[in-house]
């Protein structure tokens, strides 16, 4: 509060991180400083840790198309007082597509999500030859060391500290693999497979609003991955709905 007293805050730029919305707004509501903030994930009332969302708002935010605009009032109606602004963080962003003989498909590890859906998953589609499994470690996270010396033996590329984005441009990725990572929304928009493994740690919205491909672990991996790829019309209808 001092410091932003001290230095005569009048603007406050910021990502719409959750961890920190109930410290800086109610400060700057306090001193009539304008907020200013930026969509950096997707909004879900179904996430807990989302919750400060629903109670604070921005004067001014940064959305990245009409439908995430939806699901933002969904959680806040509050917004509809506020100057939503839409805009494309993809749109300067360049995708070389190269066809491959196999189709690379990237498995994401996400918070609180068992790495054993990595394992069941690898072992049943490599044994097919027909695609290449990759895995994304998340950025802030140690190396899991399991997860690791399972790509190692299974001559599985992995991926650490680079982006999201900086991945898509260096690999031609034909499909992202995760469970409620804001990945799965983004892969549409680079005409890429958002493929959910359904379990209790999905989001429901993404399966029921039909903007992801269901992924049953259990189930013939093979013949779904072949249903998904060759289903390019839910794809292309995916990303008209959220891009």
């Amino acid at each position: 509060f001092l410091i932003f007293k001290i230095f005569r805050v009048t603007k406050l730029y910021m990502i719409d991180d959750y961890r920190y919305l109930n410290i800086f707004i109610p400060i700057c509501n306090k001193l009539n400083i304008y907020t200013i903030g930026y969509m950096h994930g997707r909004f879900s009332s179904e996430l807990k840790y989302q919750r400060p969302l629903s109670k604070y708002t921005f004067d001014k935010y940064y959305i990245w198309s009409r439908y995430f605009k939806k699901k933002l009032l969904e959680i806040n109606s509050n917004y509809r007082n506020k100057k939503i602004i839409i805009y494309n963080k993809f749109k300067n962003l360049i995708v070389n597509k190269k066809k491959n003989k196999k189709k690379n498909i990237i498995f994401l590890e996400e918070a609180h999500v068992p790495i054993s859906f990595f394992f069941k998953f690898s072992e049943k589609i490599l044994a097919e030859g027909k695609y290449e499994v990759m895995f994304k470690f998340r950025p802030n996270n140690k190396i899991n060391v399991k997860i690791l010396n399972f790509c190692i033996k299974n001559k599985i590329k992995t991926f650490h500290k680079v982006s999201f984005e900086k991945l898509l441009t260096k690999r031609n990725i034909s499909a992202i693999v995760a469970t409620n990572s804001t990945a799965l929304l983004n892969a549409s928009y680079f005409d890429i497979f958002p493929i959910c493994i359904v379990s209790k740690y999905s989001l429901n919205y993404f399966i029921k609003e039909k903007i992801v491909f269901p992924l049953k672990i259990e189930k013939n991996l093979p013949y779904q991955l072949k249903k998904i790829f060759s289903n390019k019309k839910k794809l292309k209808n995916i990303k008209k709905k959220i891009w």
